[in-house]
């Protein structure tokens, strides 16, 4: 098991975590994030994707406001300081994204699109 799975395990063993993800997409986050730990050898054949400490700016498609977070493991998630937990619904749904990507994620009934304007 790989560094970042063992922090997530060892975070929803030891604090009450109410999750937003259902099973399989946690499940699809844990493997995201396996790949990428394994892919991390070859880091200068990867091309800026955003991942665990990426600060990532997207764009609204709806109304073209900026967001602007830096994806975190759960225990280090601050919304409010920008530090958005890769278990979230966006978070998860960021990880692997590169610049001009689209991302959509659906929040309390409604659909967010958005478009990856920097990965750094």
């Amino acid at each position: 098991m790989t560094y970042y799975l063992r922090k997530i395990e060892q975070y929803c063993m030891l604090n009450s975590v109410n999750l937003f993800l259902s099973p399989l997409a946690l499940q699809d986050v844990l493997l995201k994030l396996e790949r990428m730990q394994e892919d991390s050898s070859n880091d200068a054949d990867i091309p800026n994707v955003s991942r665990i400490g990426s600060l990532v700016r997207l764009i609204d498609l709806h109304d073209g406001t900026v967001v602007v977070f830096e994806l975190a493991l759960p225990e280090q998630s601050d919304p409010q300081r920008g530090l958005l937990s890769v278990l979230s619904p966006l978070g998860s749904a960021m990880l692997g994204k590169k610049v001009g990507d689209k991302v959509e994620v659906s929040l309390f009934g409604y659909r967010h699109s958005y478009v990856v304007h920097n990965v750094s």
